[in-house]
């Protein structure tokens, strides 16, 4: 038996928060379970021959024992962390769900025994790992396991051991299909996760799911950028000016703030040099004026505040 313990992409831009809260609510399930009954865990599982439709959602927060809950979770946590950071929490929160739905589609049509409660994660994980080979194909994941009695350690690349991984459920699906182990969820959630994954990328949507997820890491989703945009956007250029600046000092570090901060003063610019010349100097009738009224001192000058 070969475990992953790592792989290169676990540095993230912030807290997987909603990897941590699946995780966090799974256990807080499972125990829950464990207390209330021997039968709670089968009861919040999906049961094809009564199509729960409840149970197509609470079957992947319940498992049957603690190391089905500790491996589920361990892989989730693998693969979530930088899906999430990819994707955005939202984003990836919703993509974890339907990856779950539809394992358990899959596992309704192919399983050999339909009167049996479907418990556990491992379809939602399923799909978080067919997108992480879609997006992260190279990155060398490392292991460790037993070579006869002496522990080994290795690294290889995703596009290896996730594929090899996929072929041999698929195997098991056929050769072994009355295990009580659901091998088509497993199957199922991970060439979905591909699919989407795969797709997302070719539509662009990974990109921009990609660019948003990086401008909530940097800005903290920070309001005053969007109303900065918004003052531009109403000719009120050096306002926005001046509040990026401010901006800038506290995230110096954001090229979000910086390129907001270029296009305001940009249009602030172009905005001064287009005043006209009679605004920016006294104007001779302004002066004949005042010497028609008999004063002696000309009229006084106050430049205009151009907004």
């Amino acid at each position: 038996m070969l475990l992953p313990i790592s792989h290169e992409k676990m540095t993230v831009r912030r807290l997987p928060a909603v990897t941590i809260a699946i995780i966090a609510v799974t256990i807080v399930a499972f125990v829950l379970a464990s207390v209330a009954s021997e039968h709670a865990a089968r009861d919040l599982g999906y049961v094809p021959e009564r199509a729960n439709f409840a149970g197509l959602f609470t079957y992947m927060f319940a498992h049957a024992n603690l190391w089905h809950l500790a491996g589920n979770m361990w892989f989730l946590f693998l693969c979530g962390l930088s899906l999430e950071d990819r994707w955005g929490r939202l984003a990836f929160g919703i993509y974890y769900v339907v990856a779950g739905v539809v394992a358990a589609g899959v596992h309704h049509l192919a399983t050999s025994d339909p009167s049996a409660s479907l418990v556990g994660a491992s379809g939602a994980v399923a799909g978080a790992m067919g997108a992480f080979l879609v997006l992260f194909a190279t990155t060398k994941i490392r292991f460790v396991g037993f070579a006869g009695i002496r522990l080994v350690s290795f690294a290889a690349p995703a596009y290896v051991m996730l594929p090899l991984w996929a072929v041999t459920e698929m195997l098991y699906g056929i050769v072994f299909h009355g295990s009580g182990t659901a091998h088509w969820a497993h199957v199922g959630g991970f060439a979905f996760g591909a699919v989407v994954a795969g797709g997302f990328r070719a539509f662009g949507i990974d990109r921009r799911l990609d660019d948003a997820a990086l401008r909530a890491a940097v800005l903290g989703n920070d309001p005053r950028v969007d109303a900065a945009r918004a003052l531009v956007a109403k000719g009120e250029a050096e306002q926005a000016v001046a509040l990026l600046e401010g901006l800038a000092k506290e995230k110096p570090e954001s090229t979000h703030v910086q390129e907001a901060l270029r296009d305001a003063a940009s249009v602030a610019r172009a905005s001064s040099a287009s005043v006209p010349a009679a605004a920016r100097t006294p104007s001779s009738t302004s002066t004949s004026t005042s010497a028609s009224v008999g004063k002696s001192d000309p009229a006084p000058f106050f430049p205009p505040v151009v907004k």
